[in-house]
């Protein structure tokens, strides 16, 4: 209610401060001993495919807690990777969940592409097209402008601006 409201309490905020608090040092005292532990338990039966079933239901996990807790979902994500980043199988998970990590990423990008009004680019054809040309020439500009400012050769500002210009 109090993002609803655009008003926060005094006594909301610190509930909420020591709500988040709370949850943060379970979670990361949980995750220093627990998982570690967990991992090396399971370390002999740890395929491929097992590892990246206990990361990911790991990390769906600590999403749902937070969830349940009133956090956002990310906030759960974001604990339990940095937990795991922390194990001995660090390297081992991360190598394993990149393909994972490349789906969520174009399903991601599929979704906000999927979020276009194709009936505003018919509706605003120049404007957009001309912020589209100041954003891709400012990228480049600047790109180019920040790396002859910071010392770099002519050569790579110019590589730098232009590989910019299409983010």
């Amino acid at each position: 209610t109090a993002s609803l409201s655009k008003s926060i309490h005094g006594i909301e905020l610190l509930t909420t401060s020591a709500k988040l608090i709370f949850y943060l040092t379970v979670w990361l005292l949980f995750g220093l001993f627990a998982i570690p532990w967990l991992l090396r338990f399971i370390k002999k039966q740890l395929t491929n495919e097992i590892a990246i079933v206990v990361a990911v239901g790991l990390c769906l996990m600590m999403v749902v807690l937070a969830v349940q807790a009133g956090f956002s979902a990310a906030l759960g994500a974001f604990v339990m990777g940095s937990i795991l980043s922390e194990s001995d199988e660090k390297e081992r998970i991360e190598h394993l969940l990149l393909p994972v990590k490349d789906l969520f990423s174009a399903v991601f990008f599929i979704s906000i592409g999927m979020l276009i009004d194709l009936n505003a680019l018919m509706t605003y054809p120049w404007i957009i097209l001309g912020v589209s040309v100041f954003v891709i020439v400012g990228n480049l500009l600047f790109g180019i402008a920040g790396g002859v400012i910071a010392g770099v050769p002519l050569k790579t500002s110019i590589h730098a601006g232009v590989s910019l210009a299409q983010i």
